[in-house]
C-alpha cells in the first residue's frame, strides 16, 4: 500500500491531530509493506507516526529526507524512538531533527539486552540536527551507527549512553557554545572517526 501526498510543507498535504488525547496521528500495524511519501504529519499532543510489530527477520524500515521537529518552546520528548529492534534494519538517510529533548533513542530488544548477537542494525546516514539534547540516546545494550551528521546548538549533552549502549559516529561536525559536555559515557562503547568540533 502507498499513501502519497502532494508535498511535505505546510502548503502541501498535512495530517493533523489537535485533540487533547495522545493518540498517534497514523499507526502502521506490522508486519506490512507500506510506502509513505510527500506529506506532513502534525500532532499537538502525541506521536506523529507509530509503527507496530516491526521487528522480524528480513524486516526493513527505511526513510529518505524524514524531518522530525518538536515545538520550539520545550521540544519533543523524543523525536524518533526505535524500541526493541533486534532483527530488522532501520536506515534513515538525509535526516533532519530539531527541537527535542531526546533525538534518536535506540533501545536494545530482548536478545540484544541479554548479550546475544542480532542481525538488525540502526543507521543514520547523512543529515543535520539542531536545538536538541541527547541527540543519540542508546539504551539497554542497543547499537547505532551515525555518519555524516551536522549538529548546531547549545544544549549540554549530545550523546549520553546509558546501560551499555554502543554508538559509532563517522565524519561528524558540530558547532556549539560549550564543547566540554559532549558525550558523558556510563559503561558504554563509543567509537569516533573523522569527528570535528567548531566552537563559537
Amino acid at each position: 500500500m502507498s499513501i502519497v501526498g502532494d508535498g511535505a510543507s505546510e502548503h502541501g498535504t498535512v495530517l493533523k491531530w489537535d485533540r487533547e488525547t495522545s493518540d498517534p496521528v497514523m499507526t502502521l500495524a506490522g508486519p506490512s509493506r507500506v510506502t509513505l511519501r510527500d506529506f506532513n504529519i502534525l500532532s499537538l499532543s502525541g506521536d506523529g507516526l507509530l509503527i507496530q510489530n516491526a521487528d522480524q527477520p528480513g524486516g526493513r524500515v527505511y526513510s529518505n529526507q524524514l524531518y522530525c521537529s518538536g515545538p520550539p518552546s520545550n521540544g519533543a520528548a523524543v523525536a524518533t524512538n526505535i524500541d526493541s529492534i533486534d532483527q530488522s534494519d532501520v536506515t534513515m538517510t538525509a535526516v533532519g531533527l530539531s527541537h527535542f529533548r531526546a533525538g534518536v533513542r535506540a533501545t536494545g530488544g530482548p536478545a540484544r539486552a541479554s548479550g546475544q548477537a542480532t542481525p538488525g542494525q540502526i543507521a543514520y546516514l547523512t543529515g543535520a540536527t539542531s536545538h536538541g539534547n541527547r541527540i543519540y540516546d542508546v539504551r539497554n545494550k542497543g547499537q547505532m551507527t551515525v555518519a555524516a551528521i551536522w549538529y548546531e546548538g547549545d544544549w549540554d549533552f549530545q550523546a549520553p549512553l546509558i546501560d551499555l549502549g554502543r554508538l559509532f559516529r563517522l565524519a561528524h561536525r558540530r558547532r556549539q557554545l560549550d564543547v566540554g559536555k559532549d558525550v558523558p559515557v556510563d559503561g558504554a562503547d563509543q567509537r569516533f572517526f573523522g569527528f570535528a568540533i567548531a566552537a563559537k
